[in-house]
């Protein structure tokens, strides 16, 4: 399995229309977008203030996660604000990207739409917390 890390630490509402997306609509300034601080480049900024990310889940695949809506209203009141999120071939058959359909196959051109919802939610109640989000994608080649 080929591992690609995509380090998007977002901070800020997903639509399908562009990551750095405010929930109310409007775009981030780019100074205000989540960077290497401008200070010591070993450390993050975030609207121009250094921030250090701290966090931890019960599962990295933490978009499938039971329960998630109350376990990151856990985090935010003990200074958690990162989340790690991989999206993987690891998941159940049902929770894969594409739609499986009843022969046990996979519709390699529909999308699972209870996948990407649960994908968008997560992405929804991590920007209404303040909490980053690491995204990894693991390709199987």
């Amino acid at each position: 399995m080929k591992r690609i890390t995509l380090i998007l630490l977002i901070s800020v509402g997903f639509t399908g229309a562009s990551i750095a997306q405010k929930p109310t609509g409007g775009m981030m300034k780019n100074e205000d977008r989540i960077q290497p601080w401008s200070e010591n480049p070993r450390y993050w900024q975030y609207k121009g203030k250094p921030v250090m990310l701290l966090g931890g889940s019960k599962t990295d695949h933490i978009f499938l996660a039971d329960g998630l809506f109350e376990h990151l209203n856990e985090m935010p009141p003990v200074g958690a604000n990162y989340v790690r999120n991989t999206m993987s071939q690891r998941e159940p058959k049902e929770l894969k990207a594409h739609k499986l359909l009843p022969d046990g196959n996979f519709d390699m051109d529909q999308w699972n739409e209870e996948y990407w919802a649960m994908f968008a939610n997560m992405l929804k109640w991590t920007a209404e917390r303040d909490i980053f989000v690491q995204i990894e994608v693991w390709l199987d080649r």
